[in-house]
């Protein structure tokens, strides 16, 4: 039997079914109401047999639908042009994976549409995403990879039977055949192929746009520390020529600059690092030098740039570090401070 015939079934048992029961109650009820009672009592069976019949019938059929829907037993099945297209489509917020074909296609639109001389046909192998190709000396491999928000076509390049990675001048050619990309950069190649180079490129209208804030944040300038507000009498009141203005360091970076710096850089490359440090039980004034450059700034240097500093009656020089990879050479001097109305400069 055909789908749609399961379903007129379907639809139409319930209401014969309900028919029937109350055609079978109402032929009863006429015969027990159209004889008497002695005589209805001597009336044969089957007068009664028809109604009672159509009544049994229809309770049967009833129930028969009653226990499949329970049971989850359904004939009603709808025709395939009834299915709703909604149903074919993935769940909300779900983002469908491209096929391998789509993929390829997508990768195929970089290539260049006729071979170059020289070059094989393109080709697609072992369930890969990515085409493959033969030039004259390398074999070449492209695809294309989405990210979140970015696009980009690698192309790997490697030279058939070699062991050395292709010339830069070799990968320039033959990445200049590769179309509707506007440059290439080269990546880390595969620790297992280290032969192979690996470029990356991103497609032409497809470069991400970075997003430009509407405006400019509201500044929330810093309490600085009370110690670097008093450091920063000492510095010189106007700046020699080449000294930059005083930079207020408030994060301590991992170092022990737990109450802040100034910072000065002057016009040789060269900064400066002022802050009040406590020895042997005196405020001193410590100032650092070191060079941009890695470079130690000699004593002739430091002492010309001490002179500017104010309210310090000497300056004593300290151990010089030596530099290394991972620290930088400092000439730190501890400057002993005038005292104020005759009393001695602490901390708190």
């Amino acid at each position: 039997m055909g789908s749609r015939s399961w379903t007129l079934v379907g639809r139409t048992l319930p209401l014969t079914a309900t028919v029937l029961v109350g055609m079978g109650t109402y032929a009863l009820a006429e015969e027990l109401h159209d004889v008497a009672g002695a005589y209805r009592a001597q009336l044969p069976l089957t007068h009664y047999a028809i109604p009672s019949a159509t009544i049994g019938f229809g309770l049967l059929a009833l129930l028969f639908c009653v226990v499949a829907r329970r049971a989850g037993v359904s004939f009603l099945r709808k025709d395939d042009d009834e299915e709703p297209y909604e149903a074919a489509q993935p769940p909300p917020g779900t983002r469908r994976k491209p096929s391998r074909f789509v993929r390829l296609l997508e990768a195929r639109h970089f290539l260049p549409e006729v071979p170059p001389e020289g070059w094989t046909v393109p080709v697609a192998v072992g369930g890969s995403d990515r085409w493959m190709l033969d030039t004259k000396t390398e074999s070449v491999a492209l695809l294309v990879e989405r990210d979140p928000g970015l696009t980009t076509v690698r192309v790997f390049i490697a030279g058939r039977g070699m062991k050395d990675p292709v010339s830069d001048a070799r990968c320039v050619e033959i990445l200049a055949h590769i179309r509707h990309v506007g440059e290439f950069y080269e990546t880390d190649p595969d620790k297992d192929y280290p032969e192979t180079r690996v470029w990356l490129g991103v497609p032409s209208g497809l470069r991400p746009r970075w997003k430009v804030p509407e405006s400019i944040p509201p500044p929330r300038e810093r309490v600085l520390s009370p110690h670097l507000v008093a450091a920063r009498k000492y510095l010189p009141q106007r700046l020699p020529q080449g000294w930059s203005v005083p930079i207020a360091i408030g994060d301590d970076h991992g170092t022990e600059w737990k109450d802040g710096a100034w910072m000065i850089g002057t016009s040789n490359d060269w900064f400066i690092i002022v802050f009040l440090v406590t020895s042997k039980g005196r405020v001193k004034l410590s100032v650092t030098f070191f060079g941009g450059d890695g470079h130690e700034v000699s004593e002739g240097s430091a002492a010309d740039m001490l002179r500017h500093f104010r309210g310090v009656l000497e300056f004593a020089q300290t151990e010089v570090t030596e530099g290394s990879p991972e620290a930088v050479s400092t000439r730190t001097y501890l400057g002993e401070l005038a005292p104020e109305g005759g009393a001695r400069v602490l901390l708190n």
